[in-house]
């Protein structure tokens, strides 16, 4: 007879445990989206723009201007590599539409050459931050900075987590 209990004990605890496990979540729940046809696929939304056209991105709306300048890198800011350099600039406005302080994140932002190169930002060495914090409602007007690197197509790419993906395409022409 004590056998049969804890034979049963036993048998009632796999049960238990089986039950735990069988309504547990799953752990790329969070992770998925729905699409909208049903799947449990990521989403990636994907979109091409041009200058002088506002796309929005985690909560800014934000517009490169085509009203390109050129500068040079000091010789006395910057690492011997970059001295000389020529560097394009373009206007940029970041506008916080969100309901909190917002700011665009540098490191979600990459500029490729004619040559389909990722280039070095530069920004820092003009002590130009497009990473500022911005109140909501408020608009930051800066200055993206690209290395030249030949008269070509250059892309600029926001990327965000996996879910944004934003190319601007440009021509650069010296």
């Amino acid at each position: 007879m004590k056998y049969l209990k804890s034979l049963g004990l036993c048998s009632f605890l796999i049960l238990l445990g089986l039950a735990l496990v069988g309504c547990g979540r799953n752990n790329n729940d969070e992770d998925k989206a729905d699409n909208g046809n049903g799947s449990d696929e990521e989403q990636l939304y994907t979109g091409t723009y041009e200058l002088n056209k506002t796309f929005a991105f985690s909560g800014l709306e934000i517009t490169l201007i085509d009203d390109i300048t050129w500068t040079t890198i000091p010789n006395s800011n910057a690492v011997s590599e970059l001295r000389g350099r020529t560097v394009a600039v373009i206007p940029i406005t970041i506008k916080n539409t969100s309901t909190r302080v917002n700011r665009l994140n540098s490191q979600h932002v990459e500029i490729f050459s004619p040559n389909e190169e990722e280039l070095e930002p530069v920004g820092w060495v003009f002590n130009v931050d497009i990473s500022e914090s911005i109140e909501p409602n408020e608009t930051l007007i800066t200055h993206l900075h690209v290395l030249y690197d030949g008269d070509g197509e250059y892309i600029v790419l926001f990327q965000n987590f996996s879910t944004t993906r934003i190319l601007i395409p440009f021509e650069i022409t010296r």
